[in-house]
């Protein structure tokens, strides 16, 4: 269903201080392209503890790989010759199964044998993770800032789907001495190389721009940027330069 806002005054920012306050653990999905799990589990982990703010309980952090591996199974997309999936297969899988702890999915072991992280539902998880179902959940229509806005206010978080582009890496903070390089960095680069008249991306185009990556704010894309692809993040607040994201 699409999310029909209400007449509630809407707050003309909102600032992540809100979010912020909850103490949310931040979590790195690595190399994997499971950011459609890693980003709903920031939404769930936002609204447990709203939710249980006010009974001095702190709940237990959702499994991220439960959430990224119902997503592949209720994806849209034919096959499994691929390790991305969809919000839209995300959601489902929450709203099917619920979701469990990260220590039950992560500590599961059936007869001898450790399940870790390989997307098993064993009945343990299951059991759990009917403990946290998913109620009502609303499609917000993007274009719509006046709804993205009133969502946000209302529930504090949601999840969403950007297009991202070159100018993400000069949030990247200078190399450190001895570190190991980034690969996705260098690959990029040598694409760069290539088009004449492109500027350097990552820090060395940040410091060229004087883009200070301590202030996290993502640049508009240029006319010659690069299109990387799609990435899952949660929303978190909005001010008047745009939307605040984790």
């Amino acid at each position: 269903a699409v999310y029909q806002p209400s007449m509630a005054e809407v707050p003309a920012s909102m600032p992540p201080a809100r979010y912020l306050a909850l103490r949310c653990p931040v979590l790195a999905q690595g190399l994997a392209m499971a950011c459609t799990g890693f980003a709903l589990a920031t939404v769930a982990n936002y609204l447990l503890r709203s939710r249980a703010r006010h009974s001095g309980s702190m709940p237990d952090d959702v499994s991220a790989e439960m959430l990224y591996a119902m997503a592949r199974r209720y994806d849209e997309y034919p096959g499994t010759n691929h390790q991305g999936s969809s919000i839209r297969g995300a959601v489902k899988g929450w709203h099917r199964h619920g979701v469990c702890s990260r220590r039950v999915w992560d500590n599961e072991a059936v007869d001898g044998v450790q399940y870790g992280t390989l997307g098993v539902l064993t009945r343990a998880r299951a059991e759990d993770a009917a403990q946290r179902p998913l109620g009502a959940y609303f499609r917000v229509p993007v274009d719509e800032v006046s709804s993205v806005h009133a969502a946000l206010s209302e529930v504090g978080v949601m999840i969403a789907v950007i297009r991202t582009h070159d100018g993400w890496f000069d949030l990247l903070p200078p190399a450190l001495p001895g570190a190991k390089p980034n690969a996705l960095l260098a690959t990029l680069g040598e694409m760069v190389a290539a088009m004449p008249g492109k500027p350097a991306i990552g820090p060395a185009g940040a410091l060229l721009r004087r883009v200070d990556p301590r202030d996290g704010l993502v640049p508009y894309p240029e006319p010659d940027s690069l299109k990387l692809g799609l990435h899952a993040v949660a929303v978190i607040g909005y001010d008047c330069d745009g939307i605040w994201i984790q």
